[in-house]
């Protein structure tokens, strides 16, 4: 028997033209797992060839289609929708799952895809701390002005910083977390462990918005409270309803709600207009969340001091001539490419997910997958949106 003559179940010969046909989006997608089963004849899998366009990914996708059992997808390749299930199943309803490498499903038309019976797959809470210490390290890096300091060293000024402290110990310097008070806009779990990560640095207070009241109470939130308690009983920390109330309080405000109708273009200039001149804005969340022209007033107005953006609005067509990457606001504005979770050991942990996600719904038996129970403990067995 060759190895591509294995059933899914791992156990029983069939035909060749009976192995799954999974279509990735990835040039080379990092699950050891998917791979293992390419390789063993289990599946075909299909990887989108190196240096297509991006533009024409999309294309390339809708064109590999026809007879697919399972898609790898992304949110930035385009919303995969009824025209992707029709071209899998231009020869009989073949789709049974599309899985996206991302904590969210808005790329995926979910509707389409519940009416034709395709099971929908992603990565949530896998991240969640990989985001939340790529928050705090561009606070930090805006905080300790690091990019101002590493451009001075590498164009030949580093004896100059030495001679502008004896202009004035204070030139060049930044600031501390320490004593400041921080609002988040969104309290769950990423927002959470970030603000558990904020207390070692002394922050005087975190405030918090959330949809509904959720006082500070140990029922509520376990973990943070008991770390306030056990270690950091100087810190305040109160939920905050009135969004305008908490952004006139904060010195640094972090956005990481939920990106959807009610919180879209939320964070605008009404509430620009209550914060401080010295605050900080971070947005970790979704650019839909942020309107970039009433940013760019903010800051031009000396409303606020400064802008941590990882996403933004209208991204990926971020291009130089943007108007947040305007020389007059390079010291005052760091613009991230959508990239919180880019950890190796995150992205490959969402993509054993992807895999295990696709596999199962093809009739793999879990045996074949890795330890489920440990895996279910760390929630990274499998995850489909309902």
């Amino acid at each position: 028997m060759m190895a591509n003559d294995i059933l899914p179940n791992g156990g029983q010969p069939t035909t060749a033209g009976s192995v799954p046909r999974i279509v990735s989006v990835f040039e080379d997608f990092p699950s050891q797992l998917l791979q293992r089963f390419a390789n063993e004849g289990r599946i075909k899998l299909v990887s989108a060839p190196s240096g297509l366009p991006f533009s024409g990914v999309n294309e390339w996708l809708l064109s590999e289609l026809t007879g697919a059992d399972a898609v790898i997808t992304w949110p930035y390749v385009g919303m995969f929708g009824g025209n992707h299930i029709a071209a899998a199943n231009a020869d009989g309803d073949k789709l049974k799952i599309v899985s996206t490498c991302s904590v969210g499903t808005e790329a995926i038309d979910r509707n389409a895809c519940r009416a034709a019976g395709v099971k929908v797959g992603y990565t949530p809470y896998i991240g969640d701390d990989s985001i939340a210490e790529y928050t705090i390290a561009m606070l930090l890096h805006y905080c300790r002005r690091l990019e101002a300091l590493h451009d001075k060293a590498t164009a030949g000024g580093f004896l100059d910083a030495q001679k502008d402290v004896l202009r004035n110990p204070t030139l060049n310097c930044g600031f501390s977390p320490s004593g400041k008070v921080v609002g988040f806009y969104g309290f769950g779990r990423i927002a959470q462990k970030t603000a558990e990560k904020l207390l070692v640095f002394g922050v005087s207070k975190i405030l918090y918005t959330t949809s509904s009241v959720k006082a500070f109470t140990s029922d509520r939130f376990p973990r943070l409270h008991a770390l306030r308690e056990a270690f950091y009983p100087g810190t305040q920390i109160a939920n905050e309803t009135d969004l305008h109330t908490m952004a006139s309080q904060a010195d640094i405000l972090i956005i990481l709600c939920p990106g959807n109708a009610s919180t879209s273009n939320t964070i605008n200039a009404g509430v620009f207009d209550k914060m401080k001149p010295t605050s900080v804005v971070l947005n970790v969340a979704r650019g839909t969340v942020l309107v970039n022209e009433d940013l760019e007033h903010a800051l031009r107005s000396n409303q606020i001091s400064a802008a941590l953006l990882d996403v933004i609005q209208g991204e990926p067509h971020i291009n130089t001539d943007h108007p947040l990457l305007a020389a007059d606001l390079r010291d005052r504005v760091l613009i991230l490419p959508h990239a919180a979770s880019s950890v190796v050991e995150t992205r490959s942990m969402m993509a054993d997910i992807t895999a295990r996600n696709i596999l199962t719904t093809l009739g793999f038996e879990d045996e074949l997958l890795g330890d489920k129970t440990a895996l279910l403990a760390q929630q990274a067995w499998t995850h489909f949106a309902e």
